[in-house]
């Protein structure tokens, strides 16, 4: 059976890579080993001691980084593409944005959602085609970072 995935990605990452390519880096600030575990979604994470943003693009891959308390990040594709042949069928798959969005609820928690709002799945075989088209699956999940949340040589996390 061959299997081919194609992804086309855009959105967020592609904004933010064309800001950097056209107006240069931004010199990076020292940010200072404050106590930041008294922060909570109520009780937010200031500005000026925000971590580097860092994207882990579930469900593609999992990074130990959390979202500081207080705040959301948004990440997403324009448009996801997969593609399977085999057995005599051609199965083509795709997910128009699919949009995680996270809050932190403390320093080392947030709290993810991942939805693909318009899924359609086209199946191509001997017998005929078929089509259908849907919304997704709503996958939440809360990741808890263990060690080095704030960086460093060593991070970890669960996702229970």
């Amino acid at each position: 059976m061959i299997v081919r995935q194609r992804i086309l990605r855009a959105g967020v990452m592609a904004l933010a890579a064309i800001f950097v390519l056209t107006a240069g880096v931004a010199p990076a600030k020292a940010q200072a080993a404050a106590d930041k575990s008294g922060y909570t979604v109520f009780d937010p994470a200031s500005d000026d001691q925000l971590r580097a943003f860092c994207t882990d693009r579930p469900p593609k891959a999992n990074l130990p980084c959390t979202v500081d308390a207080g705040h959301w990040q948004y990440e997403s594709d324009l448009l996801n593409w997969t593609y399977v042949h085999g057995g005599g069928a051609t199965v083509n798959t795709f997910l128009f944005t699919n949009p995680t969005v996270k809050l932190g609820l403390t320093n080392r928690v947030d709290l993810e959602l991942n939805i693909a709002p318009v899924e359609t799945v086209t199946m191509k075989s001997a017998a005929g085609k078929q089509s259908l088209t849907g919304v997704g699956d709503l996958f939440a999940r809360v990741k808890v970072n263990l060690a080095g949340v704030e960086g460093g040589d060593f991070q970890a996390a669960i996702i229970p």
